[in-house]
């Protein structure tokens, strides 16, 4: 789910929602912003400033997007219980990447990243669910070469992890969770 503004209205009585109240003058302001930029009244450094200082305000919080990520995983999950987590993929992938420093290191990098996406307004749970499937699962199982690679920590991939058993949801919901405890 991607948190975007939506300008377009909606609610009784064609209300906008950025501005919270049925006149629109939220809409109203944003667009004479963007009039002057395409008039040249402004420079495109100001009226980007602008956009991102608006999508920050509507970005939704940290704990919001955990609650729907926690919902999308306990549902997949279901009533499975292996260690803590859905299955034994999802453990065994955690697993692996979290037992070396560099691995982990590179869990946190993803998951600050995700973290930095959602206080900009810019996360989507479908992109941290394809990172998860395109980069955290083939390197567990060995498919695709790990960022890194660092001789003196050994990382031994499992080629049995079955990706589409992998719970991508809880992945994500663990990565940032556990960058929220090491940075508070």
């Amino acid at each position: 789910m991607s948190y975007g503004t939506n300008n377009r209205g909606g609610g009784y009585g064609g209300q906008n929602r950025r501005s919270g109240h049925g006149s629109g003058k939220g809409k109203k302001k944003d667009d004479d912003f963007t009039a002057k930029y395409l008039r040249g009244d402004i420079s495109e450094d100001t009226w980007r400033r602008h956009q991102n200082a608006d999508r920050r305000a509507n970005a939704p919080t940290i704990e919001t997007v955990m609650g729907q990520i926690s919902q999308k995983a306990n549902a997949e999950k279901g009533s499975q219980d292996y260690q803590g987590w859905t299955n034994w993929d999802t453990w065994e992938l955690m697993l692996l990447l979290e037992n070396t420093q560099p691995s982990a290191k590179w869990l946190d990098a993803w998951a600050e990243n995700f973290v930095k996406k959602i206080k900009q307004g810019k996360f989507s749970e479908e992109e941290a669910e394809k990172v998860v499937a395109t980069y955290l699962i083939p390197v567990a199982r060995g498919t695709r070469k790990p960022v890194f690679y660092d001789e003196y920590h050994e990382f031994t991939p499992d080629e049995n992890i079955d990706p589409k058993k992998v719970n991508k949801a809880e992945v994500v919901h663990n990565l940032i969770q556990r960058y929220q405890e090491n940075h508070s």
